[in-house]
């Protein structure tokens, strides 16, 4: 027992000094362990798909292509032709007026014609008088003053025949408003509001119909006329394709103060949507999109056959996005999360696909 306490003494000291050492070793290989985690890690790249840039979406109504408040002809209105409601084709009749003004000038303008007829026969009888005072003159030798007598009183005549053509025009004109009829000026429906006295309010609204929506200033780059749209009735589920016929340039008067926006049509058929639907539509884009961390230098790293290969590329940082105008095409997989680390022929296993 005694020996035994002696080699306990004698080796405690190198007993303690190798725990440590084993102490030691031990921390080191959980550290570098905790490394080599971190590092595989660090080098864990992401893969993603290059893909369309997602389609744009607008949200509008269904509006006639032609609408018009059409202004009354002068005078009383006399009668309406048409219900509220009614379907009308171009030049049928809408309303009749009478112009009491105008009738009593149209009866002044008789008179004066009548007076400017009535001169025109004093002026002829005239020239025929100077005519007939110059041929007995001619006879007896005295024909000193008959051609200048009988020239006067041509262009006395011709003055008259004028007042005549004026005086006909004037009546002719007096007459059209006497009694007006108001006519449809293409075919369409038209809604009678007569609440006012003597003053209904007529509108016509076109049959054709067209898709009505805005665009942001963010978003008009995306949108061009003739492209392609599709149209869906939210209420009736029907479906259109169309194409843009109408962008504007000019932004509507009440866009907002933190950006424009801007009216965009489309044309759509009567026979699947109704005038006032609320409709929505989407616009394909062709743009590609990638996430902009994936671009480098101008350059992202293509990935197929389970390694990286860089490709330069070309386009242009929209929000979190880049936009490719060349360089990579729709389907191809890229490296989302590049680093210092990452050169081409550098392995990208199946498992880093996120």
């Amino acid at each position: 027992m005694q020996k035994i306490k002696h080699w306990v003494k004698n080796h405690r000291k190198t007993t303690i000094g190798t725990a440590i050492v084993l102490v030691l070793l031990i921390g080191m290989g959980i550290i570098n362990k905790i490394k080599q985690n971190k590092a595989a890690q660090s080098s864990r790249y992401v893969v993603a798909k290059v893909a369309k840039t997602t389609p744009l979406t607008l949200t509008g109504t269904v509006a006639a292509q032609q609408q018009q408040v059409l202004s009354l002809p002068s005078g009383k209105v006399q009668s309406i032709g048409v219900a509220n409601g009614q379907k009308v084709s171009e030049g049928d009749p809408l309303v009749t007026t009478y112009s009491e003004s105008a009738n009593e000038e149209l009866t002044d303008a008789k008179q004066e014609l009548a007076k400017a007829q009535r001169n025109v026969t004093a002026q002829q009888n005239n020239v025929s008088a100077a005519q007939k005072d110059a041929a007995a003159q001619s006879e007896d030798g005295t024909a000193s003053g008959s051609a200048s007598s009988v020239a006067q009183a041509q262009a006395s005549l011709a003055d008259a025949q004028s007042d005549v053509t004026a005086a006909q025009n004037k009546v002719n004109t007096l007459s059209q408003k006497v009694t007006q009829t108001l006519t449809a000026p293409f075919d369409g429906t038209v809604t009678v509001d007569d609440t006012k006295q003597d003053a209904p309010v007529i509108t016509i609204y076109s049959n054709d119909l067209k898709f009505k929506s805005k665009v942001s200033e963010y978003n008009y780059s995306k949108l061009k006329t003739g492209q392609e749209i599709h149209v869906r009735a939210l209420a009736t589920g029907k479906q259109a394709d169309t194409t843009i016929s109408y962008l504007a340039t000019v932004p509507t008067t009440n866009s907002q103060s933190n950006g424009a926006s801007y009216e965009v049509d489309a044309d759509l058929s009567s026979e699947d949507f109704m005038d006032g639907q609320t409709v929505k539509a989407s616009v394909a884009q062709n743009q590609l999109r990638i996430p902009k961390s994936s671009v480098k230098n101008g350059q992202v790293y293509v990935v197929k056959n389970g390694k990286a290969k860089a490709v330069a590329v070309s386009g242009k940082r929209v929000n979190e996005y880049f936009e490719v105008k060349s360089g990579v095409k729709a389907g191809q997989q890229i490296v989302t999360n590049p680093d210092s680390k990452l050169h081409n022929g550098t392995k990208v296993s199946a498992d880093d696909n996120d």
